[in-house]
């Protein structure tokens, strides 16, 4: 509550402009009002003073011992691509805020007499002094009302300016994907004929209606893994598209549900990304695993998915990447582990695929459970709803069922 009146989405949203100490109106429960605002909040009036004071003890954790707005780790550059609609900037050449302007261009605030630290210094308003575009060093600040007429800054920071190559390659754009799905596509490869073709004879099959994609998890002591490949129909096609992955989150969060989901989410993941890089406009691909349920729910949208289902932030991160996908999508059941029932050469291309993907989920679960701290990712996934957080971690599923155990948990009586 305390996060929605000060309408605060990350540590960002109340810290000085140069990132080093948590703003005094935050530590007060007041509103900044010389903030750009994102998002449409709701109404939220100021909470009771105990609520306030769970909010700064939290605060001060994050501080250095004995400063109570000093962050022990300060924030660095901004990254977020919002410089177009921010409202205060310092140039330091200049010394010189500027204003934002709602119809258009920046007023100018300057300081008399001596320059000594620009923090410390007051800006007044320069009368009819309008700029129509920023000097090159200016940098994002936060401007706060000394006085009635006089202004005060709190330090400036810079834009994440790190220019990266554009991606040519699949394999670069795949090495480019943010953190949030790129754990999915890891240990990508292309094998078989054609195996220098950029993912080219995919990308063909796909738009021909002939690819189909197989996938299968591993789980074992809290660790999940899933593998994935895109292929031909065709019995004879050795050509393929593979990869595989650790499942995010902790071992907590971890059953073999969650790896079969997995592996759905790398494969629309990769068909994500190849569609794109060979501007497919058009096409179908029909995706088989051996979890019923887990494809059912991840590809079958005329399916509804509760938020309280297992695994809710795999599955609709998957449904969401089909969704928006240009192509169309058929799935069929597997059956798992055919190789102990019959010999392979009696298996269809489908069961063979799938005992495939068995052994290299098991053998990258076998090769990475050991490394978990260098292999584990914890964090957010792409296009996974807006997720409730306890203590610092995700519920990803069952979450009424889970948030009822927590609030029924006696232990929750002593907050505050």
């Amino acid at each position: 509550r305390c996060r929605l009146h000060l309408q605060a989405m990350t540590l960002a949203d109340i810290v000085t402009g140069d990132g080093t100490r948590i703003l005094p109106k935050a530590l007060k429960g007041e509103v900044e009002d010389e903030r750009p605002k994102y998002y449409e909040w709701p109404y939220q009036p100021s909470p009771p003073d105990r609520d306030w004071r769970l909010w700064r003890k939290l605060l001060e954790s994050l501080t250095l011992p004995g400063l109570k707005s000093t962050l022990q780790h300060p924030l660095r550059e901004w990254i977020d691509d919002e410089t177009h609609s921010w409202l205060w900037f310092f140039s330091s050449d200049e010394n010189t805020l500027f204003r934002r302007r709602q119809e258009g261009g920046f007023d100018m605030y300057r300081t008399r007499g001596r320059r000594f630290r620009p923090q410390l210094m007051t800006y007044r308003r320069v009368p009819f002094a309008v700029r129509d575009e920023l000097p090159a060093d200016a940098q994002r600040t936060r401007a706060y009302q000394a006085q009635p007429d006089e202004w005060k800054h709190t330090g400036s920071s810079t834009d994440e300016l790190t220019e990266h190559p554009t991606p040519t390659t699949l394999a670069q754009r795949l090495e480019a994907l943010p953190k949030e799905v790129r754990w999915a596509i890891r240990g990508f490869s292309i094998t078989g004929d054609g195996v220098a073709d950029d993912g080219e004879r995919a990308a063909e099959m796909i738009r021909q209606g002939q690819a189909i994609a197989v996938s299968d998890g591993s789980f074992k002591d809290g660790w999940g893994t899933s593998a994935w490949c895109i292929t031909g129909r065709q019995e004879e096609c050795s050509y393929r598209l593979s990869g595989k992955n650790v499942v995010p989150g902790w071992e907590s969060d971890q059953e073999a549900y969650r790896s079969e989901a997995a592996g759905l989410y790398a494969i629309v993941s990769m068909l994500e990304v190849l569609c794109d890089h060979h501007t497919i406009t058009s096409g179908h691909i029909e995706v088989g695993c051996d979890g019923e349920s887990a494809l059912n729910y991840s590809i079958d949208l005329t399916k509804w998915v509760d938020s309280g289902a297992a695994h809710y932030d795999i599955i609709m991160a998957t449904r969401a990447k089909v969704r928006k996908a240009p192509i169309t999508f058929s799935f069929r059941h597997v059956d798992g582990h055919q190789d102990t029932k019959n010999p392979t050469r009696r298996l269809n291309r489908w069961e063979k695929l799938n005992v495939e993907m068995d052994e290299i989920a098991g053998d990258y679960r076998e090769e990475t459970m050991n490394h978990r701290e260098q292999f584990r990712y914890a964090g957010e996934i792409e296009d996974s709803p807006p997720g409730v957080y306890v203590r610092g971690r995700k519920i990803v599923s069952y979450l009424g069922k889970q948030l009822y155990d927590m609030l029924s948990t006696p232990m929750l009586n002593t907050i505050g």
